[in-house]
């Protein structure tokens, strides 16, 4: 059985110094990166929907351009990691991306993912060459003029100097990685790590508390108070997030109705889907999908 790196995503989605890292670079070039997970699963981003560029908010508000972007994603994170090296580029609607993949013993946990970069000052051509290049999206013509033209321009240089910022921290992440098995260890309870594990194994049955108590050899009261202090959440509150998470991929990424989903994911009930998916996310699953 080939074995598993003893880093994980998670490990370096939680560390202290990638959301610093975030922050550093949205504070001196307002680029917004994130941290994917390998297969384009989940990604981790640390940053609120409004900082995203505007041209890239109005693309990814139909299901189209959505996909759109998950396609170009993926072939770029697959090129990166083909090269093993950071790669940057233009994307389908004309800005510039890149991606950094991350790789632990040989392994691939994640990709440092960014960009949204306006690399031209923007024009009437330019703004055709983007209708044509989104037509088939569905976007609203105006929205997307006013967000082209209200969008800020940045320098060929400017650019080149983030994406090697990127590419050398990229560097130290793999390095520091191998650190991060220790440093989580004593972050957090051995038994808590194993709970998460487990639900997120088996999230899309029933998951009690009993349940996941038997599997780490814990009493359920103890595990309780353990897993509350150690992940600042209740496990029902980690259970809930962890489903509602897999909710929204199916609600962008798929057709299925709202109450196949709330059973695919392990609700036993829509309305209990629908009042846990609203605290977690503010909103209800179909203004979710709609937006």
């Amino acid at each position: 059985m080939e074995k598993k790196p003893s880093v994980t995503f998670h490990d370096l989605a939680e560390s202290r110094e990638f959301n610093e890292f975030f922050s550093i670079v949205w504070d001196l070039t307002g680029t917004v990166i994130a941290l994917r997970a390998p297969g384009m699963e989940e990604a981790m981003r640390p940053f609120s929907p409004g900082m995203t560029a505007p041209v890239c908010q109005v693309v990814n508000s139909t299901r189209e351009g959505h996909a759109a972007c998950e396609r170009d994603d993926r072939r770029h994170t697959e090129e990166a990691l083909r090269r093993g090296e950071a790669v940057h580029y233009i994307c389908h609607a004309g800005l510039v991306d890149f991606m950094v993949p991350i790789c632990v013993e040989g392994h691939h946990v994640a990709t440092i993912e960014g960009g949204q970069l306006m690399p031209t000052a923007p024009t009437e051509e330019g703004f055709r060459t983007l209708c044509e290049r989104t037509a088939s999206y569905g976007l609203d013509r105006e929205k997307l003029r006013e967000a082209y033209f209200g969008a800020t321009p940045m320098a060929q240089e400017k650019i080149e100097a983030i994406v090697s910022l990127v590419r050398l921290f990229g560097q130290h992440f793999t390095e520091f990685a191998w650190q991060l098995e220790e440093l989580r260890d004593e972050r957090r309870h051995p038994a808590v790590t194993k709970a998460m594990d487990y639900v997120t194994q088996h999230y899309h049955e029933r998951v009690a508390l009993n349940d996941v108590a038997d599997h780490v050899r814990l009493s359920p009261s103890y595990l309780s108070a353990l897993f509350s202090r150690e992940a600042g959440m209740t496990l029902t509150d980690f259970i809930h997030r962890t489903r509602v998470e897999r909710a929204k991929r199916l609600l962008r990424d798929t057709d299925k109705g709202v109450s196949e989903i709330a059973f695919d994911v392990g609700f036993q009930n829509v309305t209990h889907f629908n009042y846990v998916f609203r605290k977690v996310e503010d909103t209800s699953p179909s203004q979710f999908r709609s937006r």
